[in-house]
């Protein structure tokens, strides 16, 4: 049966502070949310044992707690999808300032975080559940999977779109915020960190056949998704032009019905918005704007559609300040539950 209704839910949770001036990453959390000192952490733990890196592990048991959490108190039924969303950097190591060691996990703990994500997300109880966990910070040297080999580090934003027609998406357009190092124009890095030749190579994230894969289906719901800085660069209306330009001639194309927004600092832009009045823009930001909420669901027309319900999450499911972060960037840990809403 297809669905009639779709249902926000969205994770808010810091994924950005600031010490003094200067953006910086979220501690993971100490190692007692791994501790099964709750059901939800009981249910959790048997998913993680493909993750070896602490750092990992442990925002993936938080993440599965919190998941199983919200499941738990959701009512469910065949026809009302449920949209979870975490911001931008949920899953970016915690990394000081030090020489040769940018945030960014290894292309082995990458993996390890799909195949726990891939494992947890084929619970039946989440079948009508698609879950975004914002998105991965990670690097690889030499040949991996399909690239091509090189002999410097190349980085990726990459978002898990769990149950989706595609399974992963990268970010196209690298920024500052990501937290890695640049190339000037004449190959040197931009940062002092290291030695080591760091570089975002953009046509690497932008060719046609990733920028498609922004918008893909949920069983029968059409959905389109950007990365921060992509929404401001009109990622997803460049996709669905591209998308409408290939539907063969007499055929209709299908309108994009949730455009889906993880950012660290991205508000909506009217502009770029890429779905029609009768569709929903649904955003959650980790980085805290005192003029913005930090999660919204809206009609391009501007309607803005209230939280519900907020459930505030314990100690347990809490992320931890950094050392100095500055007590200003920082907003409630919780749940944000949206009314169930019909989908055009």
């Amino acid at each position: 049966m297809a669905y009639t209704h779709f249902r926000y839910i969205a994770y808010q949770v810091p994924t950005v502070g600031l010490i003094g001036k200067q953006l910086c990453g979220m501690l993971p959390g100490n190692e007692p949310v791994l501790a099964p000192n709750t059901s939800y952490c009981n249910q959790a733990i048997q998913y993680l044992g493909s993750i070896s890196n602490t750092d990992a592990k442990i925002r993936m048991a938080r993440l599965f707690s919190v998941l199983l959490y919200a499941q738990e108190n959701i009512p469910a039924d065949d026809v009302t999808m449920n949209v979870f969303l975490a911001p931008e950097f949920y899953f970016r190591p915690y990394q000081s300032t030090i020489a040769g060691q940018p945030p960014a996990y290894s292309y082995a703990d990458y993996c390890n975080l799909k195949e726990a994500f891939g494992e947890f997300i084929e619970d039946d109880r989440f079948q009508h559940w698609l879950i975004i966990p914002g998105s991965v910070i990670w690097n690889d040297v030499n040949s991996i999977g399909k690239r091509e080999p090189k002999d410097w580090q190349l980085f990726y934003n990459t978002a898990l779109c769990g149950a989706s027609e595609y399974k992963v998406n990268e970010k196209a357009y690298p920024s500052i915020i990501d937290g890695m190092p640049l190339l000037n124009a004449n190959g040197t890095p931009v940062s002092t960190l290291t030695n080591t030749v760091f570089t975002n190579t953009t046509s690497r994230y932008k060719s046609d056949q990733k920028l498609a894969k922004h918008i893909f289906n949920f069983h029968e719901v059409k959905c389109g998704m950007e990365i921060c800085l992509e929404h401001h660069m009109g990622v997803l209306k460049t996709a669905y032009q591209q998308y409408i330009a290939s539907i063969p001639s007499g055929s209709t194309a299908i309108p994009i019905q949730l455009q889906l927004l993880i950012a660290g600092g991205m508000t909506i832009q009217p502009s770029n918005i890429a779905v029609t009045n009768n569709a929903y823009v649904l955003r959650n930001d980790g980085l805290y704007n005192p003029s913005v909420p930090q999660t919204q669901l809206i009609h391009p027309n501007g309607q803005s559609f209230p939280i519900q319900q907020t459930w505030k999450l314990t100690d347990s499911m809490a992320v931890q300040d950094p050392p100095g972060c500055n007590a200003g960037y920082s907003f409630p840990q919780a749940l944000n539950i949206y009314p169930e809403l019909p989908l055009s």
